[in-house]
């Protein structure tokens, strides 16, 4: 069994899914679920980094009060 942790990323996404980011075996990865599941694509780490420290944000906005 893979311990290969997939992240979904903000809002982006269509009916079936969202965009989603996942790393395995030292590589990155992002995908958009779709009908048939996911699609994944190899990505730059510095995208995969990015794309987790929006996520961190957002996740930190919606914790804190207004």
């Amino acid at each position: 069994m893979s311990n290969t942790r997939i992240r979904d990323i903000g809002e982006v996404g269509n009916y079936y899914g969202c965009l989603a980011i996942k790393e395995e075996s030292g590589c990155f990865y992002w995908s958009i679920e779709n009908w048939d599941g996911h699609n994944w694509v190899q990505c730059p780490e510095y995208l995969f980094k990015a794309l987790s420290q929006h996520q961190d944000e957002l996740d930190a906005e919606s914790s804190t009060p207004c």
